[in-house]
């Protein structure tokens, strides 16, 4: 009775040979070799699909919303209480601003300002009608601080991932649980307190006039572009910019496993930490 357990141990550890060994783990064999050239499928078409896609925009032509211009009811009420909220803290200057041209708008942002601290304000929502979108509508804050190194403090509850590369000096958190605007915002600016005592701030501005205002969104979004150009992740075309190869190859390996997880994982180690101290 004690002999039979004992020989069934050591029968475990007994070395296999090659067709023991290719009998017993064949299932497992066969059901890695499938995920393999899963995997490696995805990992290949992703990037040639991106690569493929049709250029985007290289200036995104945004235009002022005029006070009679209609706008999807969903975006403009998440983007009137975020105004209302950010005003009542000290944020002015709200200007309304679009790259679309449907009507009813589908798509506003609201860039405002904060006199006092020189912060810059974004408020965002729109209604993505893409067939692949995994969520119909988004709205979002984000706010901007300068420092007089060059470096930047974004804070921001957006709930999307980027892909593209980070501008050096360029420190982002988004906090998705956070859906208060002015709790963003009350969490920025501890950011801002923690970082003040050893390099000063710059105040920004958009401008005084909605004409400037306009400029500077744009400009912003023409400096993020470039900057992904001179870093080898888009070009220029015909038509706007397109991603290059190494461009599509990394932003379609970022949204895939492993680096999908730890890209997530860092940015909920980055939230968590602002939270705990904020």
């Amino acid at each position: 009775m004690i002999v039979q357990p004992i020989v069934a141990a050591l029968e475990l550890f007994r070395p296999l040979s090659l067709p023991e060994f290719a009998q017993r783990f064949a299932p497992v064999g066969l059901f890695a070799l499938l995920w393999f050239v899963l995997t490696l499928q995805v990992y290949v078409r992703g990037p040639i699909a991106l690569y493929r896609m049709n250029p985007g925009v290289y200036n995104p032509s945004f235009h002022l919303v005029t006070a009679g211009e209609a706008i999807d009811a969903e975006v403009q009420g998440a983007v009137l209480q975020a105004e209302q909220a950010l005003v009542a803290i000290g944020f002015a200057y709200p200007q309304r601003v679009t790259t679309r041209d449907d009507s009813p708008l589908s798509a506003v942002e609201t860039l405002l300002e904060h006199p006092a601290n020189g912060d810059l304000a974004n408020v965002d929502a729109m209604i993505d009608n893409h067939p692949l979108a995994t969520q119909r509508f988004i709205a979002w804050v984000a706010y901007r601080t300068d420092f007089a190194d060059g470096s930047v403090l974004y804070t921001g509850n957006l709930e999307h991932l980027s892909h593209l590369p980070v501008q050096p000096g360029h420190h982002t958190v988004t906090l998705p649980k956070v859906r208060d605007p002015v709790e963003v915002y009350r969490i920025h600016r501890a950011r801002v307190a923690r970082m003040s005592p050893t390099v000063a701030q710059v105040p920004q501005s958009r401008g005084s006039t909605p004409e400037q205002r306009l400029e500077f969104a744009t400009t912003q979004w023409l400096d993020s572009t470039q900057f992904q150009i001179s870093c080898g992740y888009r070009k220029r075309s015909t038509n706007g910019v397109r991603l290059t190869a190494r461009g599509a190859t990394l932003s379609a390996w970022r949204r895939l496993f492993p680096w999908k997880q730890i890209t997530a994982w860092q940015a909920r180690r980055a939230a968590a930490e602002v939270l705990r101290l904020g």
